[in-house]
């Protein structure tokens, strides 16, 4: 801080009056940077991808997978998830044959 020992009091003023405009002047360029496009926010970038662009990013996932998964883990993969449907279904069936013999004995 500067200290105005031999400066009259409109002096002063007028040097803080002028310290304040420079950084009132500085602050407001601060604020009317326009923000980057550039890359450097990448998770925004790729979130505004998968939900804007859904169709896409399935079809992007689903070409990269069967390119990088090989043959064999991608066959088990899919009688993985044949099985898991079938459980499912299964315990759906048996769900609503339950609440049916339930309701008979009312």
């Amino acid at each position: 801080m500067t200290t105005f020992t031999n400066q009259s009091l409109a002096e002063q003023r007028k040097t803080l009056r002028e310290r304040l405009l420079t950084q009132r002047q500085l602050i407001a360029q601060q604020i009317q940077k326009p923000a980057r496009t550039a890359p450097g926010n990448m998770r925004s970038m790729t979130m505004r991808l998968l939900t804007r662009k859904p169709a896409l990013t399935t079809g992007i996932v689903s070409g990269l997978s069967t390119f990088l998964v090989p043959g064999k883990l991608l066959k088990s993969v899919s009688v993985i998830i044949a099985i898991t449907k079938f459980i499912q279904a299964s315990k759906r069936s048996s769900s609503t044959s339950d609440n049916a013999s339930v309701q008979e004995d009312y």
